[in-house]
């Protein structure tokens, strides 16, 4: 038998079992669990192997976040769970409170790999995923009660469908794959650059077309691109130094400002001034794009 200690959740021993609580601020009653494991290991070469039985009780929302029972418990970075198989499951409904207990037991194998990383570095991180799992899940919960099927979730979907059926309606035939091609790349720079901003608290955004992406995916997925995908097409002859600045004047002065009054966008540590340049150069790249010729 593995003498070692294996970290599960919270403390976990070979011999022992573990409890993983999650709690939720205001979807405590909602979103419940405790994990048991009791399990043996045997040494086999290089790493641990360890088999057992996994139950799991909790109450979880009628959708089932995970399906028709619970996930593994995350497993931390130098060790894997495998699920064999399922052994049997019950399913009880709580009408008053709109909730179902599942009561599952799984069967399980676990390998314990050593790894030449820091494992205090491995638990900090942890830690730090930990706590934006759990934010995570809590928005979503919140997004489903206050956004989902609301006014500003079908106008975000408006926003993200009507661009394309425009492009796909009125672009030049002949020159759309180059077009493409700088509408994708404007797609990459501008999720990333969005994503990087509401990341450190320089923006944020209501009204998410989809909650697991925390970035504006109308307007970087589908306003952005297609008003360059335009600018491009439309008199070709003109200096891109001059469209580029229209494009980056009205899209940060008339833009952002009908997102601000509207409500979907709200500045924490930002000025529309700021995003003047970004814009600018942005549609300077996907110009230099947009002239590549493939032969």
């Amino acid at each position: 038998m593995d003498a070692g200690e294996l970290e599960c959740g919270e403390n976990a021993t070979t011999a022992g079992s573990a409890d993983i609580k999650r709690r939720s601020n205001k979807a405590a009653d909602r979103f419940r669990s405790v994990a048991l494991f009791s399990f043996g290991c045997g040494a086999a070469g290089r790493q641990s192997v360890c088999s057992g039985t996994l139950e799991v009780a909790g109450v979880l929302p009628p959708s089932g976040l995970y399906g028709s029972g619970f996930a593994a418990p995350p497993a931390s970075a130098n060790r894997r769970i495998r699920f064999v198989k399922q052994t049997g499951g019950v399913a009880k409904w709580n009408n008053s409170r709109a909730t179902r207990k599942i009561i599952t037991k799984r069967t399980f194998e676990v390998s314990v790999i050593r790894t030449i990383q820091d494992p205090e570095k491995i638990k900090e991180v942890g830690e730090f995923h930990q706590i934006n799992s759990e934010n995570s899940i809590h928005f979503f919960w919140y997004w489903t009660e206050q956004t989902l099927f609301k006014w500003d979730f079908w106008l975000s979907w408006c926003f993200a469908i009507v661009p394309w059926m425009l492009w796909f309606r009125y672009r030049n035939k002949q020159s759309s794959g180059r077009l493409l091609l700088a509408g994708f790349l404007a797609i990459i720079i501008a999720s990333w650059m969005d994503f990087t901003g509401v990341n450190i608290g320089l923006w944020y955004y209501t009204g998410l077309a989809i909650p697991t992406i925390p970035d504006y995916v109308p307007w970087d997925f589908c306003m952005i691109p297609v008003f360059i995908m335009f600018m491009l097409q439309i008199k070709p002859q003109i200096s891109v130094y001059l469209k580029a600045l229209v494009f980056a004047l009205v899209s940060a002065f008339i833009g952002e400002p009908i997102f601000l009054w509207i409500g979907l966008y709200k500045m924490l540590h930002w000025n529309l001034l700021y995003s003047v340049p970004i814009y600018f150069l942005l549609f300077i790249l996907c110009h230099k794009v947009s002239r590549i010729r493939f032969e």
